[in-house]
């Protein structure tokens, strides 16, 4: 058991990666300094897309992304120096259209929007029509008595799969865990009663079991119907156990 435990440990902390954070629509009229500062006020930033697992997981949130014409957001890019994100994040990835970025147009435009499926540069004085606000996970220093929140993108295929569950969190209920995501069926094998075969319905909006808890540390198996891979925030704690064990196994 301590071997499977400990190896569960190592997984999780191998695939804790960088997408700490939650995601809010915020509309309105703004210039991109209006909602930059919009942002900062509400304890985050304008968004950012380092990569194309995360540009997956935003469209899948908020589809106008994808195409739309008809939407300006403000995004966290600007072109200076050849490109950069607000955040100080790596810029290998960043999403311009055709036509657009660093070195187009004049000096002015330099600011980021969103729109048509991609990112252009606009002049300061360009009405957006809205932003998307990323919050990032707060993580405290390791070695103090609290609990550290964790997140991780994990995509899953079509078909079926095995999915391990890093985290907990707000009691790891499939909904919370899973969310609305649609073409997703959970199996998930009960000792004691067998296998929980849980999958959620669009047309009603919820979960066959709701409140099927999973444990952190277990694996479930995953049915992917939709025929392309999906994606899945998970994010959490590590158990204190898990941390609890890890220390002693790391101690000489």
């Amino acid at each position: 058991m301590k071997k499977i435990t400990l190896a569960v440990i190592s997984l999780a902390f191998s695939l804790i990666n960088a997408y700490a954070g939650e995601y809010q629509l915020i509309l309105g009229q703004f210039t991109w300094e209006e909602a930059k500062m919009d942002a900062e006020a509400k304890g985050g930033h304008l968004f950012t897309i380092t990569s194309q697992r995360e540009r997956q997981l935003l469209e899948s949130q908020f589809p106008e992304l994808k195409s739309s014409n008809k939407i300006s957001w403000a995004v966290g890019a600007l072109t200076d120096s050849g490109g950069t994100w607000i955040t100080g994040e790596e810029r290998s990835y960043m999403p311009w259209r055709s036509g657009y970025g660093p070195g187009t147009y004049s000096g002015g435009h330099r600011y980021g929007e969103w729109h048509d499926g991609g990112m252009r540069n606009v002049e300061a004085h360009h009405s957006f029509t809205g932003y998307i606000l990323e919050t990032e996970d707060i993580a405290v220093a390791p070695n103090k008595d609290k609990k550290v929140l964790y997140s991780v993108i994990k995509p899953v295929p079509p078909g079926f799969s095995l999915m391990s569950i890093l985290f907990s969190y707000k009691g790891n209920r499939v909904s919370t865990i899973f969310g609305d995501i649609n073409n997703i069926t959970v199996y998930d094998y009960n000792y004691m009663g067998g296998w929980v075969v849980n999958s959620y319905h669009t047309e009603f909006q919820e979960w066959d079991i709701p409140n099927h808890v999973l444990e952190a540390g277990s694996a479930v198996w995953i049915l992917n119907e939709s025929g392309a891979v999906q994606y899945i925030k998970m994010k959490g704690n590590i158990p204190t156990i898990w941390r609890t064990e890890e220390a002693t196994h790391a101690s000489p």
